[in-house]
């Protein structure tokens, strides 16, 4: 149903990831991109090349938690809802979370029980758009239906 789109061959194809970044980001017209510095250096700095700006999400409790929190709150208020996407779905029912003393959230990946990934990269997503002030993709074009 093209939710995922592996990359070929035995081992991640970084090249192929390139690509499909760069697709998307001419397609939806990307601002900024989340990445997990870990084991993504040389991608980002091909991206960067690219004009592509990234920024490095800390994957700590710090780093996570406000966006986790952000997230449950959007989806509890029904103010964050998602397209019938059986991979998010997947990815959600995969999650297991670790709790500090503070009540800092942040995903783990080693106690999850599948793959998490989806997951992972809306958190991302959410913890730059907190830490940046942009106008809405809304106000300028308004809303489109496909």
């Amino acid at each position: 149903e093209k939710f995922l789109h592996a990359t070929p061959g035995n081992a991640v194809d970084y090249d192929f990831v390139q690509a499909t970044i760069e697709q998307a980001a001419a397609k939806y017209e990307l601002v900024l991109l989340a990445t997990d510095p870990w084991n993504s250096r040389m991608l980002t700095q091909q991206l960067m090349k690219k004009d592509i700006e990234i920024i490095e999400v800390s994957q700590t409790m710090a780093g996570l938690s406000p966006a986790m929190k952000h997230i449950e709150k959007l989806l509890l208020t029904d103010d964050l809802l998602h397209e019938k996407n059986p991979l998010a779905r997947w990815c959600f029912g995969n999650l297991n979370i670790a709790i500090d003393g503070n009540e800092n959230i942040k995903p783990m990946k080693n106690k999850s029980i599948e793959r998490i990934d989806v997951i992972v990269s809306l958190i991302n997503a959410m913890a730059i758009a907190m830490g940046h002030e942009m106008e809405s993709i809304y106000e300028s074009r308004g809303l489109v239906v496909i």
